[in-house]
């Protein structure tokens, strides 16, 4: 399942669609992926759409191009949530040298949970 999300991250994913990949309700698939994940399905959707974002930046593609390659409405959307889990804006955190840029996202244990799936 979490490989689904990781492939389809440009795309729009619905509880329903993933709870009937899973074979399951949506209800249930609920409460199963965040028995297993530690976090609900659109938090974990979230945090790999960050995550993927942050790759692309670093990788110097423009901030624009990003939100819609990540799934975000639009660019305002997306710099909203970035900046909500970064503490920073994509356009703050591409300036950045490549040095000073954090390894992971300061998440806690739910984004140490997504990535390590």
């Amino acid at each position: 399942m979490t490989d689904h999300v990781k492939r389809h991250l440009a795309e729009r994913l619905s509880l329903r669609t993933l709870a009937e990949l899973a074979g399951l309700s949506p209800w249930r698939f609920s409460i199963v992926f965040r028995q297993h994940m530690g976090v609900p399905p659109h938090r974990y959707i979230s945090l790999c759409r960050i995550e993927h974002a942050r790759e692309l930046l670093q990788q110097g593609v423009s901030a624009a191009t990003v939100a819609d390659a990540c799934g975000f409405y639009d660019q305002s959307h997306f710099t909203r949530h970035f900046k909500h889990h970064c503490g920073m804006t994509p356009g703050q955190y591409a300036l950045q040298p490549a040095s000073a840029v954090p390894a992971s996202l300061p998440a806690g244990p739910a984004m140490q949970m997504a990535r390590s799936v």
